[in-house]
């Protein structure tokens, strides 16, 4: 018995799927849903890669151009600041408020530069990991432990 569009059948037969007839349509649907999945895993992957990439190197180009901002605009004023004070100093006016901020100011003005071009080899560091497999190039520290 069976019920095919609408209509009660009643019958005898015998049936199995040759594949021939059926081109093996579940197979081929599998494998299209497959590679179809692996395509869309690999361009996932692919875009989250660039997306990594791009971050790191807009991390570099902002951590370089603080630290070029901070030599070129900054510590020139803040030297200055300091000169000033010691000549100041020098001359037998002492004002040590003045002297101490500028003093502060120039070491504050020194550590920013130097977490500047921290974070700007932090960066380069990482875009070499990236642009470069562990298995190709291994780190400076597992050089070290090596040896």
């Amino acid at each position: 018995y069976s019920f095919d569009e609408g209509f009660s059948r009643f019958g005898f037969g015998v049936g199995f799927p040759i594949p021939l007839w059926n081109r093996n349509r579940q197979a081929v649907a599998e494998a299209f849903a497959a590679r179809e999945r692996a395509r869309v895993v690999a361009q996932a992957t692919v875009e989250q890669v660039l997306s990594d990439l791009t971050r790191v190197e807009k991390r570099k180009e902002y951590a370089s151009q603080r630290r070029g901002a901070l030599l070129e605009q900054v510590a020139p004023l803040v030297e200055k600041q300091v000169a000033d004070s010691r000549t100041l100093l020098d001359l037998g006016e002492v004002d040590v408020l003045l002297l101490r901020d500028a003093l502060t100011g120039s070491l504050d003005t020194k550590l920013e530069v130097i977490d500047a071009a921290l974070s700007e080899q932090r960066a380069v560091n990482e875009l070499q990991q990236m642009l470069q497999p562990r298995w190709f190039t291994p780190s400076k520290a597992e050089e070290e432990e090596s040896d």
